[in-house]
């Protein structure tokens, strides 16, 4: 990332080859959003897929995230087990309007969501559309209030440097901001849409804001070895104790079972 500051550039090359433990893979478990938004996906694999992360005791993710109109299946499935459901508005881009997305927010929490991820509207903000971006932001949050948590989804390789994605997280804050995702989809023609130095970005706008500010990891590859260095980073940054469910998440799939034999095939000391 161009005009990374020669801090958060050491600390980011620090961690690039950290690879994964059984504590790395037990913290990916507890902090997982188990994701699923392709459009192929119906509502007799929704209820499978939680009826699997709800029964199985000794590995919990810590929420499922599923396209909207599967929040009613997941929710109802989900709830008992007591993992949370998340979904995605204005997912393509970022676009919208304040009564569109406004409305959305609240079909997607009436159906039983209480974690909102919305996409930043980055090409406004670079237009120099802030308050665009703001009243967007702010529809969202207001419908939140205190019964969902509002995501914003920064997709951070939008953003030419260091700098702007800076001061676009900062505005998330600003505008209420639950947690910053680095980036929605896990893969782009197969190809990661989030970075290391990205993860530090926001990690550092979290640090200096003062907030309860969380950092969910998106848009990286769905392997367990892929997202060790960006735990790694998180925890040189904000503390191993920072790693948890309230602050830190990681988006995938393939994680969770990598994870769970990972943790099953952990030498035992008698």
């Amino acid at each position: 990332m161009k005009n990374l500051p020669q801090q958060l550039r050491e600390s980011s090359a620090r961690v690039h080859y950290a690879r994964a433990t059984a504590e790395t893979a037990r913290q990916a478990i507890k902090c997982l959003d188990y994701t699923n938004l392709g459009h192929m996906f119906n509502a007799a694999q929704v209820t499978r897929l939680c009826h699997h992360l709800t029964d199985d005791k000794s590995a919990h993710a810590a929420s499922v995230i599923v396209m909207p109109n599967f929040v009613h299946h997941a929710y109802n499935s989900a709830a008992r087990g007591h993992i949370r459901v998340g979904t995605i508005i204005n997912r393509m881009g970022g676009i919208g309007t304040p009564d569109s997305t406004a409305r959305d927010t609240r079909g997607a929490m009436a159906r039983g969501a209480d974690e909102i991820e919305i996409v930043l509207p980055y090409n406004a903000l670079r237009n120099g559309e802030k308050q665009k971006v703001r009243d967007l932001l702010q529809a969202c949050k207001q419908q939140c209030s205190d019964a969902a948590a509002m995501r914003v989804v920064m997709e951070s390789d939008a953003f030419r440097d260091f700098v702007e994605l800076y001061e676009a997280a900062s505005l998330a804050i600003e505008c209420g901001a639950d947690m910053l995702s680095t980036a929605s989809a896990p893969t782009r023609h197969g190809k990661p849409t989030t970075s290391i130095e990205a993860a530090a970005t926001l990690l550092q706008v979290i640090k200096d804001h003062g907030t309860h500010t969380g950092l969910k990891i998106g848009g990286a590859p769905d392997r367990l070895d892929a997202v060790a260095p960006y735990i790694a980073l998180t925890g040189n940054i904000m503390e191993k104790k920072w790693i948890r469910p309230d602050n830190f998440r990681i988006g995938g799939q393939v994680i969770y079972d990598e994870a769970r034999r990972l943790i099953l095939t952990e030498p035992k000391i008698s």
